[in-house]
């Protein structure tokens, strides 16, 4: 929840305070997908504290033993694990992102002119990769789990599956690699036209626009026919 709310925050504080009047209409959508790409460092961090401790904390509790002594398989015993793991980071991500998309869509609406989420990108990111990136952190976990006997070094181990996800995220901000889209959308490059392609004048704007034959007759008037 908190990064919820501290990014789109930042979007609002670059376009009213950022140097140069802000970031224009193409570099926000290059930053915005950006910034949904970090729920997918989540879906792997959040994870973590659930699944590390599935097996080593029975092992700590002293109550593995009586668990693998139930009608239960292996199977079903790691699967009901997984689940339990999955399902709480998955649902508050979610509702994370709707919070987070809400709130950029109301700060970045006067700068764009038109709501920039929901879009493919961030669903793509949300019900494909989130969902993958969530499941493998609660695989790796239930595999550190069950080898290590201390809860702390299991989360910290767990921990580590973000670091390649982390270093993408930071890549795409630095430039190295594009996390969106490479050129402004549709909407924005046509930003501040009207119907016919025309510029639409704002306050103290002067229409430069004549029509063909206008232009023809100026020629004509100064080329002296």
């Amino acid at each position: 929840m908190l990064v919820s709310f501290l990014l789109p925050t930042v979007v609002w504080y670059v376009i009213q305070h950022g140097k140069n009047g802000g970031w224009s209409p193409a570099e926000l959508s290059i930053f915005l997908p950006a910034f949904t790409f970090f729920y997918l460092i989540l879906a792997g961090a959040i994870p973590t504290t659930i699944a590390s401790y599935c097996i080593v904390g029975e092992k700590v509790e002293k109550s593995l033993e009586p668990l693998l002594a139930t009608p239960t398989t292996d199977g079903e015993i790691l699967f009901g694990k997984g689940v339990a793991a999955f399902l709480p980071p998955f649902v508050a991500i979610l509702g994370g992102s709707a919070i987070f998309m809400g709130l950029c869509d109301l700060v970045s609406y006067g700068r764009l002119g038109y709501y920039f989420f929901p879009n493919w990108n961030a669903a793509i990111v949300l019900f494909l990769m989130v969902p993958l990136a969530a499941v493998m952190s609660v695989e790796w976990n239930v595999l550190v789990s069950s080898k290590v006997s201390d809860v702390r070094i299991a989360q910290q181990l767990g921990m580590l599956l973000i670091l390649p996800l982390a270093g993408i995220y930071v890549a795409g901000e630095l430039n190295l690699i594009s996390l969106g889209d490479e050129q402004p959308p549709h909407h924005s490059r046509n930003l501040g036209r009207g119907r016919r392609g025309v510029v639409v004048p704002g306050p103290g704007h002067v229409p430069q626009r004549r029509d063909s034959y206008q232009v023809e007759i100026v020629d004509r008037l100064a080329s002296g026919e």
